[in-house]
């Protein structure tokens, strides 16, 4: 129905933009407004209206012959209700016009609470012979549509029920939705309500309102009581009657449900009853159901039974009514000769009347009753027990004697009140328990014993039954059980788990109440005061260590230092608190504790020596023993005293400088196998002794490099491969002819050289060689045999070395001239003349060579001395103006080197370049001062200078200048950019 009329609503708003549209378009030209009215119900194709017949009666057109030229076109939606011919201007029905199906769907159509149901519709009307608009004139035609009678009224749903509560007072009135019209307003619509049934109860009320909004409100009056028990239901029809010229009738079924109230009392089914069950009926078990009614059908389901007020409270403890059922049921044991009648009174309710009745029960007696067994244990409650003891337990004392009464036992039976029978009664286990008449004329009195002595270490709790029967047919017997604790002796010391224990602490430990050494922990096999346990230490122990006396924690008082102490004893007491009045019945127990001091590394390596002094000869092979290190650990444990050494090696020295290794047990070996003392003589070297945890000692070690004859004598003099030497005739007998010399690198006799001759002479002894290696003529000189003669000596230099001697030959020529012995070294005149021009060739060639070299020098300087703008100052490094500077060459670089060996280190910056600014103005001879402070005297080093004029930067380096630094004899030079 929404979705209808969401529909109809956008149908209406296109045909209001239709006609807005239209009228906006001829709002210049003439418009007419016609009406005409046709019945509702015409059939599909009916004539309703003719236009040019409306615009003759309503428009003024009477006898206009231009009518019968116009031609007429609908504006507007109305065509899916109607059809206009556009030749003849008449109007048709396009399908059956219902007026109620318009109203529902036209808003236009009875609209609110106007009942006319009117339909506009736009038409154009055109002259074709005319020229201008398209529509000359506009036609505004309300189609009103008259209501038939062809409704009845009805109601939206043939049944209605109504309820109504019972009893309501005469007059009352309920409304019921009216009938439905949906004819035309006031005369099509209902007139007239009345009964067609029922009018002795009701009577129909219809109430018209003046105001057309507002419906009719239709009534339906009460006339009589009416009562639900009499009659529940009534069923009438009412009739509404419309006001047409032939009236219709339309009905609806009125369903009235008299709805119950509370206005009948219950009523029990039955008598005061009487009920005879045995004193033993189950319980739970119904032994009567109360059953009640009521004449009001409603309440039936809402009664409820309870016992009344006036029950008493045996009838209340031992029966429970069912508050919905009305059974009864016992809910404690019934008992004859307790109490052997009850009478329960029961009432009923529906919720505003109360019924009462009453129940009697009789009890019927049997032998249903057991004796009843009370037992009593004979020490008195206060005695100590074990844990977890109830009220009920019984208890005998450990190692108490056989014969030890330990409870009485009082046996009733109910259903002997005089106490006439004897009653029979026996225990069990009957090995450890006996029952007994507590006296001996006693029929229902007992009492139990023991029958063997009790350990309570082998079993503290013990389960006795008591069973007693009696004499009736058949005979009831009870049995009750209890338990029987032996309570506790302090028959047991205290034991250590372990007598001897040991404990690990840890030197230098700090001693602390939370982690404790060890906890010592002894058990007793007694219970209660007599298990609990206190510790405590023996004098000796107490002044090195505390221990909790409840938990037998033991804490160190200080720590312990490994290397002076390694175990310490503790002597440790467990005593229990058995009958503290008495020390006598206590017992102590004796532990100890062995407490291994743990070592922890806490001790330095330390050498035996700061230094070692070594020594091995030279050239012995690899892996020599030279000697042995050692240091001692004062720590305990040998793996914190496992020392291992190592020689260290300082920064910047070549493996090479140590030919020795120590190894990790402190043994010096040899490295190699090319030990030389010739090449170094002693070594001084670092060896470490780490025991491998970050503790360690350094001592220094020197090892001496011992001679080995290992070297012959070299020739110094006469040197070469065929040396000669020329001498005069006239040396006389002793005289030096020549010195010999040999060279020994080895120490003491391996270097000592002892000169001989060895070869033959071609005479004896004309030359005689000393020890010392002088050699002299042995004899004088004969011209014939000697002079003018080449003589070959050989001589051989031997050393002194142990256990076996080197030694070294050497050949020699020596020509006897017949010189004076002022020319002695010139040889003969022919051989000097010689040796005179080599000499002089060479001295020609040196001259050339050195010219040469000083005139390039001089050349290379001359060449930059326009440029060199600067000089440097040899002591000072001061590097000085030695020129104008031009402004074009915007920066000029100096580049200062040391002459020596090693890098300087220049203190104006840790760069190889600094720039200064200098004017360009400045005067031949300024200075700029570059200061080198040099690591080691006599090392090389160069540090460049730039100089940039101002305004504007250039690269030209201009010279390189060569400073001393802290060394006098340095030179300080300039030269060009080429120079390196």
């Amino acid at each position: 129905m929404a979705t209808r009329r969401h529909s109809l609503n956008q149908n209406y708003l296109a045909w209001l933009f239709v006609c807005s549209l239209f009228i906006e378009l001829a709002a210049s030209q003439t418009s007419f407004f016609l009406r005409h009215s046709f019945v509702e119900e015409q059939p599909s194709g009916a004539k309703l209206a003719d236009l040019r017949h409306l615009l003759q009666l309503q428009g003024g057109r009477r006898g206009d012959a231009n009518l019968d030229r116009c031609e007429f076109q609908p504006l507007d939606i109305r065509e899916k209700y109607f059809f206009v011919d556009s030749k003849t201007g008449e109007i048709f029905a396009k399908a059956r016009i219902d007026r109620e199906s318009l109203c529902e769907e036209a808003v236009t159509c009875c609209k609110g609470i106007n009942p006319d149901c009117k339909l506009p519709m736009t038409i154009g009307m055109v002259d074709p012979t005319r020229s201008g608009p398209a529509f000359q004139e506009i036609l505004q035609v309300d189609l009103d549509v008259l209501d038939l009678n062809d409704n009845a009224p009805r109601w939206t749903s043939p049944t209605l029920l109504l309820e109504i509560s019972e009893h309501t007072l005469v007059g009352s009135k309920f409304k019921l939705p009216p009938a439905d019209d949906p004819d035309k307003a006031p005369d099509n619509t209902t007139q007239i309500y009345r009964l067609a049934s029922g009018t002795d109860l009701f009577r129909v009320v219809p109430v018209f309102s003046p105001d057309p909004a507002v419906s009719v409100v239709l009534l339906l009056e009460v006339l009589v009581d009416l009562d639900r028990e009499t009659k529940p239901f009534h069923t009438i029809v009412i009739h509404a009657v419309d006001g047409g010229p032939v009236p219709l009738t339309g009905s609806v079924t009125v369903n009235v449900s008299l709805t119950d109230i509370n206005d009948n009392p219950p009523f029990f089914t039955h008598e005061s009853r009487t009920v005879s069950i045995p004193e033993n009926y189950p319980l739970e078990k119904e032994l009567f159901r109360v059953t009640a009614s009521d004449r009001d059908a409603s309440d039936i389901e809402n009664l409820h039974y309870r016992f009344s007020l006036s029950a008493s409270k045996a009838v209340l403890d031992d029966f429970r009514v069912d508050r919905r059922s009305g059974s009864i049921v016992a809910v404690r044991p019934l008992d004859y000769e307790s109490k052997r009648e009850y009478s329960i009174p029961v009432t009923v309710s529906d919720g505003k009347h109360l019924v009462e009745t009453t129940i009697e029960v009789r009890l019927l007696n049997i032998n249903d009753n057991p004796p009843t067994i009370t037992v009593k244990s004979i020490l008195p409650e206060q005695q100590p027990s074990a844990s977890g003891a109830q009220s009920s337990d019984l208890f005998i004392r450990e190692n108490a004697p056989i014969g030890t009464l330990i409870a009485s036992v009082d046996v009733k039976d109910a259903d002997d009140k005089a106490m006439q029978e004897t009653v029979t009664c026996f225990i069990e286990p009957s090995r450890l328990f006996g029952m007994l008449p507590l006296y001996e004329a006693a029929r229902h009195q007992f009492k139990i014993v023991s029958n063997v002595p009790f350990d309570r270490e082998l079993k503290s709790m013990h389960q006795a039954t008591v069973t007693c029967h009696d004499n009736g047919s058949p005979n009831r017997d009870a049995s009750v059980q209890n338990r029987i604790r032996v309570i506790d002796e302090n028959d047991h010391p205290p034991t250590f788990r372990e007598r001897i224990v040991e404990a690990q602490l840890h030197e230098n430990a700090e001693t602390s109440m939370t982690k404790p050494v060890i906890r010592m922990e002894a058990g007793d096999k007694d219970e209660g005061v007599n298990a609990a346990i206190r510790y405590s230490l023996d004098t000796q122990s107490e002044h090195a260590f505390y221990i909790d006396t409840l938990t037998g924690a033991i804490y160190p008082k200080f720590s312990f230092d490994r290397e002076k102490i390694s175990q310490v004893n503790i002597t440790v007491f467990a005593k229990d608190m058995g009958d503290s009045s008495d020390t006598e019945l206590q017992f102590t127990a004796t532990g100890t504790v062995v407490v291994n001091i743990q070592d922890v590394n806490d001790c330095d390596p330390v050498f035996q020596q700061r230094h070692y002094s070594f020594a091995v000869v030279e050239n012995v092979p690899n892996r020599t023993f030279v000697g042995k290190v050692r240091a001692t650990d004062c720590d305990a444990e040998e793996r914190h005293r496992s020392i291992v050494y190592r020689l260290i090696r300082q920064p910047g020295d070549p493996s090479q400088l140590f030919p020795f290794e120590v190894s990790p047990d402190g043994s010096v070996y040899t490295s190699t196998d090319n030990l030389d003392r010739e090449a170094r003589h002693s070594y001084s070297l670092r060896v470490l002794a780490d025991d491998q945890a970050d503790r360690s000692d350094t001592a220094t070690m020197s090892i001496a490099v011992l001679d080995l004859n290992d070297n012959a004598p070299r020739w110094v003099y006469p040197g070469g491969t065929a040396p000669r030497v020329n001498i005069s005739m006239h040396k006389s007998v002793g005289d030096t002819v020549y010195k010999l010399h040999a060279s020994d690198p080895d120490e003491g006799n391996n270097g000592t050289v002892v000169y001989s001759l060895v070869s033959v002479q071609p005479y004896d002894s004309l030359f005689v060689v000393s020890r010392a290696g002088d050699l002299t003529l042995g004899r004088s000189i004969v011209f014939n045999r000697d002079v003018n003669l080449l003589h070959n000596l050989v001589f051989n230099a031997c050393d002194q070395g142990s256990p076996r001697q080197l030694f070294s030959v050497k050949s020699m020529s020596i020509f006897i001239t017949e010189q004076a012995p002022n020319n002695y070294g010139l040889g003969s005149p022919k051989t000097s003349e010689g040796n005179l021009i080599i000499i002089v060739a060479m001295v020609v060639i040196t001259l050339v060579v050195s010219i040469v070299l000083i005139a390039a020098i001089f050349f290379l300087r001359c060449n930059f001395c326009d440029r060199r703008t600067h000089s440097t100052e040899r002591q000072n490094g001061r590097v000085k103006g030695s020129g104008h500077l031009q402004q074009e060459q915007q920066e000029q670089q100096l580049q200062l080197q040391h002459l020596h060996h090693n890098p300087p280190a220049y203190r104006i910056s840790p760069a190889n370049c600094d720039t200064y600014q200098w004017d360009g103005s400045a005067a031949t001879g300024s200075t700029l001062a570059v200061r080198a402070a040099d690591c080691e005297a006599g090392d090389p080093h160069h540090y460049q200078v730039a100089l940039t004029l101002s305004p504007m930067e250039s690269d030209q380096t201009i010279g390189r200048s060569y400073l001393p630094v802290a060394d006098s004899r340095s030179e300080s030079t300039a030269r060009g950019p080429s120079s390196p």
